[in-house]
Order: C-alpha cells, then sequence, then structure tokens
C-alpha cells in the first residue's frame, strides 16, 4: 500500500520490519531491494541483498540479483567511466559466488560470459561459454544457443558499428592458438561471425576446420549442412554423411539429414532417417517433426503413415493440416489430383474431423470441381456444430470459400447469404465486400449496394488492382465509361499481367469509340487467357482468328517489361531443417489469421497451377 502510494519511507520502514521478523526470507529481501533500486537507491538496495546473503539458506539467489543489480546500474554510465567497471566487477564477482554456492544453469554461464566479453578476459569467456555448450549438449536448442554464443562477441548500435564489431571479434579469435579446449569451439564461433558479415568462403572454411578438429562434436557438421543446404543441397549431404561416420548414430545429424533428403523430396532415401529420429525421441517428437515425417511419407506414397502421424499434430494444432495442405501445393513439383487423393483418403479415415471435410471442399474447388467441392463444406458444417469439434474453422474464410464455391456453379442467392454471414464474423473482410460488389456487377443488380461493398474493401485494401477493376466495372454498368476507364486503368498499372483486367479495357475502350485499342486489349486478354469463350467470340466478330494470337504467358510478358508476374500465394511452413531462430513457434491457432484467402481475390480465392504452384484465381466475366 505505502509503494502504490509513493510513501517511500513508510515503506522502507515497513519492508525493515519485515525483514526482521522474516529474516531468512529470500522472497522479502528480493522485493525490499528491488523496492529500493526502483527509487534509485542502489547503494542502500546491495546492502540489503548483502545483509540477505549471511542469513538466508540458499544465498545464491540474492548473489544472482545482486549481479543483476550491478548489470543494470552499468547501463547508467558510459564504457570509459570508472563506475561502469566498478559495476561490471561487481556483477561477475556476485555471478561467481552464485555459480560456486549453487547448481550451474545455462542462464547463469551465459551472463557470467557476457560479462566477461565486456570485461576482455577472452579465456573466462571461452571458459564459461563451453560450460553452456555442454549444458545444451544434444538438446533441441543447441545450434541456437551456439549462434547466440557465437554473436555475443559483436557490439554496436548500428550497421556500422556492428560490423565493425565483428571484424574486431574476428581479429581477437584468430589471435587464440585453436588448440584443446578451443580446437572446435574457436573455429565453429569464427564460421558465424563470418556468416555474419556474409563471408561466404571464410564461413565454409572456418566450419569445415571445425569439422575436421571435432572428435565427439556433431554440432560442426549439422550447423554447415544448415548453411549448404539452399545452394549446395548435396554437399550438404555429404556433410551429415561425414558426420555420422565420425559420430555414428548421432541423434541430430541423422534428424538433419532426412531434412536434408526431404528437402530434395528424396522422400524414400529421407525415410529410415526420420525412422531412427523417431525411435531416438519416442515421446517428445515435436509436432514439427511429426509433420514432416508424414510428408515424408506422403511422398513415398504411404498415405496411411503420412495420415497418422499428421492426424497426431491436429491433436493439439489443427492448422498443421493447413499447412501441410498448403505446403504440398505451393510445390511446383505437387499434383492436385494427388493431393485430393490423399485427402480423400484421410476423410474416410477421419469421418468426425470437420476440417478435413472443409480442406477437401476446397481442393475439390481449385480443381473446379464446384458441385463435389459443395457437399464437403456443407458436411464439414454438420461434424463441427453436432460433435462440436474444432467449430474454429467456422470462421469468415470459411464461409466466404463456401459462398464463393456456390456462386461459380450459379447459387447466387446462396453465395451472398454465406458472404453476409462472412461479414456478420467479421464486417471488414475486404475479399467478403468484393465479392459481393462483382458478383451483382457482372449481372447488373444491385449496383448502388454494390459501389458500397467495393469503396469499403478499397478502404481496406486501397492499391488493389483486383478491387480497382471491380470499382470501373460498376461504372461500366452504369454506363460511365469514362469513369470505368479510369479506375480500370489504375488497375491495370497495378496488375498488368490480368486477362479480366484487359478485357474489361478493351469493353470500356470500344464504348467510347476507341476500337483499334480495345482489339489490342482483347488481344492480351487473350494470350493470357485462352479460355475465355465470349472473348474468342467478340474477337472472331471483329475479323481477328484467335487461334492465330499466339499464348502470352506471364514468364514472357515479364521479360518484355510488360506484364508483371502475379505473386504466389504461399503460408508460411515449417522449414525443412531444424531451425536456429530462438524465437520460433509453432503455427497460431486456426481463426487468429486469415486462411487461404488473399485481398486481391475476386472470385474462389485461389486456383492451383500445376506449373507453379498455387496462384490467385481472378475468373471474371469475359
Amino acid at each position: 500500500v505505502y509503494r502504490a502510494t509513493y510513501q517511500t519511507d513508510k515503506a522502507i520502514e515497513t519492508y525493515e520490519r519485515l525483514i526482521a521478523l522474516t529474516s531468512k526470507s529470500e522472497s522479502a529481501y528480493l522485493d525490499y531491494a528491488e523496492f529500493l533500486f526502483r527509487n534509485d537507491r542502489l547503494t542502500e538496495a546491495d546492502a540489503v541483498l548483502k545483509k540477505g546473503i549471511k542469513h538466508v539458506k540458499n544465498p545464491s539467489i540474492l548473489l544472482t540479483a545482486c549481479g543483476q543489480l550491478h548489470e543494470q546500474a552499468m547501463e547508467v554510465f558510459e564504457e570509459t567511466d570508472p563506475a561502469y567497471n566498478d559495476h561490471l566487477e561487481r556483477a561477475i564477482d556476485a555471478y561467481e559466488q552464485a555459480r560456486k554456492g549453487g547448481p550451474d544453469s545455462v542462464e547463469l554461464s551465459l551472463q557470467l560470459g557476457d560479462l566477461y566479453v565486456l570485461s576482455g578476459d577472452l579465456e573466462q569467456t571461452l571458459k564459461h561459454f563451453r560450460s553452456v555448450e555442454k549444458m545444451v549438449w544434444n538438446s533441441e536448442e543447441d545450434l541456437a544457443v551456439r549462434r547466440r554464443l557465437a554473436l555475443s562477441f559483436i557490439r554496436g548500435k548500428n550497421e556500422e558499428e556492428t560490423t565493425a564489431s565483428v571484424k574486431q571479434a574476428i581479429q581477437t579469435l584468430q589471435s587464440i592458438p585453436a588448440k584443446p579446449p578451443h580446437h572446435v569451439q574457436i573455429p565453429y564461433y569464427l564460421g558465424e561471425l563470418h556468416n555474419k558479415i556474409n563471408d561466404t568462403e571464410a564461413t565454409l572454411r572456418s566450419f569445415r576446420t571445425a569439422c575436421a578438429a571435432s572428435k565427439k562434436d556433431h554440432t560442426p557438421f549439422a550447423r554447415l549442412s544448415l548453411i549448404l543446404v539452399k545452394d549446395s543441397p548435396d554437399k550438404a549431404i555429404d556433410i551429415l554423411k561425414q558426420g555420422l561416420e565420425r559420430i555414428p548414430e548421432q541423434p541430430l545429424l541423422t534428424e538433419t539429414l532426412a531434412y536434408a533428403y526431404l528437402n530434395q523430396h528424396r522422400a524414400v532415401e529421407a525415410l529410415p532417417h526420420f525412422a531412427k529420429t523417431k525411435k531416438h525421441l519416442g515421446e517428445n517428437a515435436s509436432h514439427r517433426f511429426l509433420y514432416l515425417n508424414a510428408k515424408a511419407f506422403y511422398l513415398a506414397g504411404d498415405f496411411a503413415q503420412a495420415i497418422s502421424l499428421l492426424s497426431r499434430t491436429m491433436d493439439d494444432n489443427i492448422v498443421w493440416l493447413q499447412v501441410f495442405m498448403q505446403d504440398l501445393l505451393s510445390d511446383e513439383r505437387s499434383d492436385l489430383h494427388t493431393v485430393i487423393r490423399f485427402f480423400s483418403t484421410f476423410a474416410k479415415t477421419s469421418p468426425e474431423e470437420p476440417a478435413v471435410f472443409m480442406y477437401l471442399g476446397m481442393l475439390k474447388g481449385y480443381a473446379e470441381e464446384f458441385e463435389e467441392a459443395l457437399p464437403q463444406f456443407e458436411y464439414a458444417i454438420t461434424l463441427a456444430e453436432a460433435h462440436h469439434r474444432n467449430t474454429q474453422i467456422l470462421n469468415e474464410d470459411f464461409y466466404f470459400s463456401f459462398g464463393a464455391t456456390h456462386e461459380r456453379v450459379g447459387n447466387y442467392e446462396k453465395a451472398e447469404t454465406l458472404f453476409y454471414k462472412a461479414l456478420a464474423i467479421n464486417d471488414k473482410h475486404a475479399n467478403a465486400h468484393n465479392y459481393l460488389a462483382y458478383m451483382w456487377a457482372e449481372r447488373g443488380i444491385n449496383l448502388d449496394k454494390a459501389m458500397e461493398h467495393v469503396q469499403f474493401a478499397l478502404e481496406i485494401y486501397p492499391e488493389s488492382g483486383a478491387f480497382l477493376d471491380t470499382l470501373g466495372w460498376i461504372h461500366y454498368m452504369n454506363e460511365n465509361y469514362e469513369d470505368a476507364l479510369r479506375e480500370i486503368q489504375k488497375a491495370d498499372g497495378l496488375e498488368p499481367g490480368d486477362a479480366t483486367i484487359n478485357d474489361h479495357l478493351g469493353d470500356i475502350l470500344y464504348k467510347l469509340e476507341r476500337k483499334e485499342e480495345a482489339i489490342e486489349c482483347w488481344k492480351r486478354a487473350f494470350a493470357l487467357d485462352s479460355g475465355k469463350e465470349l472473348l474468342a467470340k467478340k474477337l472472331s466478330s471483329h475479323g481477328i482468328d484467335p487461334l492465330s494470337i499466339p499464348p502470352n504467358t506471364m514468364e514472357e510478358s515479364a521479360e518484355k517489361g510488360t506484364i508483371e508476374q502475379p505473386a504466389k500465394v504461399t503460408i508460411e511452413n515449417p522449414d525443412p531443417a531444424p531451425s536456429t531462430d530462438e524465437d520460433a513457434t509453432e503455427p497460431e491457432p486456426l481463426g487468429n489469421k486469415p486462411e487461404v484467402t488473399d485481398k486481391h481475390t475476386r472470385r474462389c480465392p485461389l486456383q492451383y497451377n500445376g506449373q507453379s504452384g498455387l496462384q490467385l484465381h481472378r475468373r471474371r466475366a469475359g
């Protein structure tokens, strides 16, 4: 109460009475010292902790707090100030005493190592960092911690200072003979530092030196393979094999080799290494491991094993199913019908899992099997509501996708109802606003309401070419051709490789009696999408043989500088190799962020293209 009401003297008096009554309580001293420190009474806070150290049963807790106190005090002073070095020495002394008086910990050794870096005592730094390495040995955090240790030598407030600091750290470490106990540690740290400044040759040389020096340490082999895997996957695999020859059955190397083979789509070769790793991990296998193991079984054609493992990941986080589907579809080597066959098998083996049916419906939509897609969405709703299982899938994106599928088979009233249901859940769902607007504009109805919806969508995404095209088409249907031209020219500037925008541009120019320009736009549109029957008829009616127009692919147009390639729509999936990101997390639960829709889509959210993965689908009126 005294603290909250800023009555400092009374608070101090009360704390003194408290520690007199509970002189062996660590928490009383900690709370009192923290209060004094926050009130800029560092000397008194230090005295309280030292007093407690003499009385409590486990002084290491208060010694650690004392070290933290002096570490924070260092931040007040410049490094050239004597007070800075005084607090640095006191912090080191307190942590060293805490380490002697209690069990060693990663955190304590890290703090000591970092402080010795600041003091310039490299031998002590390396000693404490080796202690950390031993404590994380063979753990999931091993590589990430090693990288963090290496980068502890870097200081600097901006890029220039950081680069200079890296070079200085490299020079300092190179001055130490790389012999036991530093023979692996130093070249490993040098590899990370060279990698930090993108010196590839020196990075590889340093890690190879660490590999050559290592007898039992697997981390140089694992880290070097991760660096090589993107640009030189075969070399990465060779490094891992070398490591396993040196340290047979080493779990991390075995697991990394499985991922390296999988990354190369060599699933059959990956599976034995997944099996060894799974046996080692037992019940501790992460969802990410199970997911990648499932992918390997899928690529090897063993759907039953893939489904079994994927089901285990879904027990805790259903979004792994979404990640799995989009990971497969975003791969250029993937076959849509094989993915559909897998999900159909999954649906038979998991008849009570609504998410499986939802994604099966989406997949059928991507294959333009819209009549077959609709029952899958309907059954997903029935399951979710009847069994109260994964009801979070029934979100705005679900109803948007369901509505888009109904629109594709001409069920306009049902589609409209579902779009409104999506908007009832999230009134800022730009895709639903835009789809409603364009669905009406195509048929020339509800144009005032269509205008309201598309303007709302554009408030959310003002740079969407698809939304601007919708606005332009509403103007066109209202016979405001100059306004229509202005908006669709904007859309063309944002998405110059879009067949529908070029088709619309031609229609508008034709109404404005600019016939030759209109025909050129129609020809460009047909070259981009020869499946538009109405467009072919327009060209034929003006004496143009559609078959004489050569296909104009996105890639060719991009090279000419006339048409940009649309970005692939993908979802971030787990990295194919062990992550070294300390902040890496599992996927967010379904419903926390947009499903598979994209802000530029008009109709069915996505279209699968076997040549280029998952692309935006912009089916519009021809």
